[in-house]
C-alpha cells in the first residue's frame, strides 16, 4: 500500500510539473507574439531609415558556368512622402563560387573591399497593415576587379516584418541587369532571396 501511494504521489508531482511547464511556455509565446509581425511601422514623410541586407546572387554565364557571390548592401533612406523613400546604398561584393572566385584568392576581406560601389534609387512601401510589402528601382555604379565599371539596374521586391515600431526584418528577392560600360548589356542576375534589417527614426 505504501508503495502504491508513493507511486501515485510521484505521478501527481510529474503531472503538476508538466502542467506548469506548459503554462510557462504558453505565457512566453503570448508575450513574444506581439514582437514579430504585430507591430505597425509608420513610414511617414520625414522619416529616416538605416539598414542593410545580405544577398547571395547566382548566375550562369555565357559559357554555361555557374557562379555565386556574397553581396552586402548597407543603406540610408529618407521618406520624401508617406510610403515613398529615396535610397542611397553602398555595395560590398565577393565572388564565392565560379571562375572569378578562383582567380581572386588572397585575403577574403581585402578582396571584399576591393570590389564594390554605390547606388541610388527609390522604393515604395505599400500600406499592408502589420506587414509592409515594397517595390523599388535602384541604379548601382559598380567597380569589379580587373574590369570596366558596370551600371546595374536592380528591382528589389520584398516585405518588412516589424520587430517593434522602429525596427523590421527585410525579406525579398531582387532582379539585377548588368551593363558594363565598355560592352553594353551583358546579363541579368536573380538573387533567390535576401535578408536584412531596417531601423526607422
Amino acid at each position: 500500500m505504501h508503495s502504491r501511494w508513493k507511486s501515485l504521489w510521484r505521478m501527481s508531482w510529474k503531472k503538476k510539473l508538466l502542467t506548469k511547464t506548459m503554462g510557462c511556455c504558453a505565457l512566453a509565446s503570448a508575450l513574444a507574439l506581439p514582437t514579430w509581425g504585430y507591430e505597425k511601422l509608420q513610414p511617414f514623410a520625414g522619416t529616416i531609415e538605416l539598414g542593410g541586407a545580405i544577398h547571395f546572387p547566382m548566375e550562369v554565364n555565357h559559357q554555361g558556368d555557374f557562379a555565386m557571390a556574397f553581396h552586402m548592401t548597407p543603406s540610408l533612406g529618407f521618406f520624401v512622402n508617406d510610403g515613398w523613400e529615396i535610397v542611397l546604398r553602398g555595395i560590398l561584393h565577393r565572388q564565392i563560387a565560379g571562375e572569378a572566385s578562383a582567380r581572386t584568392g588572397g585575403l577574403w576581406f581585402k578582396d571584399l573591399l576591393d570590389e564594390g560601389g554605390f547606388g541610388l534609387g527609390f522604393e515604395y512601401l505599400f500600406d499592408g497593415g502589420y506587414i509592409l510589402p515594397y517595390l523599388g528601382v535602384l541604379m548601382d555604379f559598380f567597380w569589379p576587379n580587373d574590369a570596366a565599371m558596370q551600371v546595374h539596374l536592380e528591382t528589389p521586391v520584398g516585405m518588412l516584418i516589424p520587430f517593434n515600431d522602429y525596427v523590421a526584418a527585410d525579406l525579398g528577392i531582387a532582379i539585377r541587369l548588368i551593363f558594363p560600360t565598355d560592352t553594353g548589356f551583358d546579363r541579368f542576375i536573380i538573387s533567390p532571396g535576401f535578408l536584412g534589417v531596417r531601423a526607422f527614426f
